[in-house]
């Protein structure tokens, strides 16, 4: 437990028995003289916890991929508090994704004069965010020299590492180009891990956690045979969710964020604004996860905990429903929620039809067996006939309650809209459309939603309540038509933001046969399959917006012949989109049948606050997810 074990107790307590004494020192702590028997001491021990070779770092993370304003800046002085021996950085301290080198002189002086307030060493690692292309790997050489190099500090060897060279986020395939070359890297690692052979602890610091992926990286498996036999832990970030993972009985960690974009759902799920403050021992590093609400210690997620979230996460699966008519007076939403665990699972459901359905039942409270599978269905019913076009979307909000493996019992909730479902006709056009955001050709709109299926916060003080969407969808010969009028009392524009960053409607289309239009899946695993590519996706915003350096690298461009234009109005603006049909044959074939759409909203209230992003419906790349949702047919 302690770094000195010299005498006990009671050898010290024969020191101290009588009356005047000299001063006793004992491995650090002096003992002063005393007059009072010695039967009883106030203290527990007097082994100090502060050998020679004990010694703190700090490691911070991930402040980019829409960093919050001032959380970096504000850790830098926190970590002063903390008066470690020096700082590590495991990358992305610049939004970076650009081949200006006005920007990026621009955002790495900004991160300088923040890390200029540290009395402490500071090193840098490399991210995808800093280094993706060649002018900015050149810009690194330029400013910081080697982008992989390793110390000593006490006889522990610190490996920093340039995990673009191995293969970029973007293309995972191919190293970032430039002057770092990943063969170099290799031999350099193979060299100095032999030099450093008898060194008492490695420390790896990498951005990307190459080992949390269903296809490893060959070259860091080559990495972990070198680490072999040698005891060291690995820090890595980029995910902006903390995990430890163990591999060959040492610790990988993954960090959450340090200002980062992040849903920041709390220390629970990984997702909090830290620093890890480690301190070095003689049995190895202790890890503290400090943000502002306390001290977490490296089993805050382990990767045992993480899969029991994650297949809660995974336990409830809407079903699809696809209702007959044109008006709704009474149908039903269905989930299949199924116990993923070895333990019996709790299960809480209270489902709210909102202001146009009544919803039964509305609360379960039930238990499920390990591995048993429910169908749960809600009714939903309505007074009065309403066109499903014109439905608000109710609310059923879940918990689960399972047994973690050693750990506390995991709550999971999740919410999800209730609105019976129905594919949406596609009329034919046949006056003609000038795409030029005047909406006076299109009559009455008649899909409509004021009650959003979805509304994503991100930090909005208002969330959209005083915002409704109504549209239309038709087509001609040539095109896909959608007109859509946003009422919205509240404006935010500026070409100095990007379109995400401002008041705008976005357009996601998927044109794909089934079963990939129909199907939801999770933002990273779409990203990691290209999903984005494959899908027309593009906002239309009041003014011409900045350039979004990371969504062009996931996004594909507009399809040739696209056309769009925004009008402001009296009460919000106006928005036309007209997409070639020659687009949607490409992927579905001349006899194209159907189309899955969707519309959201960047609802921004204040220049100084992330707008919320409000939905027509659900995100189907969200965890509100429901399959074939916004089919449109022709």
């Amino acid at each position: 437990m302690t770094k000195y074990r010299i005498g006990t107790l009671a050898a010290l307590l024969s020191l101290l028995t009588g009356c005047a004494m000299q001063a006793t020192s004992h491995n650090g702590v002096q003992l002063h003289p005393t007059t009072e028997p010695a039967a009883a001491v106030p203290w527990t021990g007097l082994d100090a916890n502060d050998a020679v070779q004990d010694f703190h770092f700090v490691v911070v993370t991930d402040r980019t991929g829409g960093h919050r304003a001032g959380v970096f800046r504000d850790a830098m002085g926190k970590i002063n508090l903390l008066e470690p021996a020096f700082v590590l950085s495991v990358g992305d301290l610049i939004e970076g994704y650009t081949d200006d080198p006005k920007t990026l002189a621009t955002e790495w002086d900004e991160i300088e004069s923040y890390i200029d307030k540290l009395g402490a060493p500071f090193f840098y690692a490399a991210g995808n965010h800093d280094m993706s292309n060649a002018v900015m790997a050149e810009t690194w050489q330029d400013r910081f020299g080697p982008s992989w190099y390793a110390f000593d500090y006490k006889d522990v060897l610190f490996l920093v590492l340039n995990s673009e060279a191995f293969g970029m986020v973007h293309d995972p395939g191919t190293p970032v180009p430039g002057p770092f070359v990943q063969a170099e890297q290799m031999a350099w690692i193979q060299k100095t891990l032999d030099a450093g052979a008898a060194k008492r602890w490695t420390i790896v610091i990498v951005h990307q956690p190459l080992w949390d992926s269903p296809k490893i990286h060959p070259d860091w498996l080559a990495v972990e045979k070198m680490l072999a036999g040698r005891p060291h832990t690995v820090f890595a970030g980029h995910e902006h969710r903390y995990v430890k993972h163990r591999r060959n009985e040492q610790s990988y960690i993954t960090l959450a964020t340090t200002g980062g974009g992040s849903p920041m759902r709390g220390a629970s799920y990984g997702e909090f604004d830290e620093v890890a403050f480690v301190t070095m021992t003689a049995d190895g590093p202790v890890v503290a996860n400090l943000d502002i609400e306390g001290i977490h210690d490296e089993d805050l997620v382990t990767s045992e905990h993480r899969a029991v979230q994650e297949a809660l996460a995974k336990s409830i699966r809407p079903e699809a429903e696809n209702h007959e008519g044109d008006s709704f007076k009474s149908g039903r939403a269905s989930f299949r929620v199924q116990n993923p665990t070895d333990e019996d699972l709790i299960l809480e459901v209270d489902s709210d039809g909102g202001e146009m359905m009544v919803s039964a039942p509305q609360t379960i409270r039930t238990r499920l067996a390990p591995g048993e599978a429910r169908t749960i269905g809600i009714r939903l019913s309505s007074d009065t006939e309403t066109r499903f076009e014109n439905l608000e979307s109710g609310r059923i909000h879940w918990t689960l309650e399972a047994t973690a493996p050693n750990g506390p019992p995991i709550r999971f909730k999740a919410e999800y809209p209730l609105l019976p479902e129905k594919r949406l006709p596609i009329p034919r056009r046949t006056a003609a459309v000038e795409i030029d955001g005047d909406l006076g050709e299109w009559g009455e709109l008649p899909i409509g939603s004021r009650g959003f299926a979805e509304i994503e916060r991100r930090g909005s003080s208002r969330t959209g309540e005083n915002t409704a969407l109504r549209f239309a969808v038709e087509h001609d010969d040539e095109n896909l038509y959608i007109a859509a009028r946003v009422t919205d009392d509240i404006l935010i524009a500026s070409p100095k933001k990007m379109a995400r960053e401002q008041d705008g409607l976005t357009l996601q289309i998927d044109a794909r046969s089934d079963p990939q239009r129909s199907a939801t899946s999770d933002l990273w695993s779409a990203v990691r399959a290209g999903e984005f590519r494959q899908i027309i996706l593009t906002t239309a915003s009041l003014t011409q917006p900045a350039i979004d350096r990371v969504m062009s690298r996931f996004v594909a461009p507009n399809p040739a012949g696209m056309r769009q234009a925004v009008r402001r109005t009296a009460d919000g603006y106006a928005v036309e989109f007209a997409v070639p049909l020659a687009a949607i044959e490409k992927l579905q074939g001349v006899d194209w049948q159907a189309i899955r759409l969707n519309l959201s909203i960047f609802d921004s209230d204040a220049s100084n606050e992330p707008p919320a992003t409000l939905w027509w419906r659900s995100n189907r790349f969200g965890a509100q997810a429901i399959p074939a949702s916004g089919t449109f047919e022709r």
